[in-house]
């Protein structure tokens, strides 16, 4: 079965204050029943990129074994 990549937002707690940070998840849907199969939090602050990069792991129809990997080359692009 076909996963779908999903964008993951956060609020975590910094001394006084927040943050908000984003991750990304591959998920599976079956029966209406949603699944994470992996995922990888506290990114980056900057959804934009992160939303692309959601984007494109389901253009491209990427395996979520692969999802460590897609994340240190995000990384590595910023």
């Amino acid at each position: 079965m076909k996963c779908k990549y999903i964008l993951m937002e956060n609020t975590l707690l910094c001394g006084d204050g927040t943050r908000t940070c984003y991750g990304i998840a591959a998920v599976q849907v079956y029966d209406g029943i949603v699944t994470v199969l992996d995922s990888v939090t506290d990114i980056t602050v900057n959804r934009q990129p992160l939303e692309e990069l959601v984007k494109l792991c389901n253009e491209l129809s990427l395996e979520p074994i692969h999802l460590n990997d897609i994340v240190e080359d995000f990384l590595a692009s910023l």
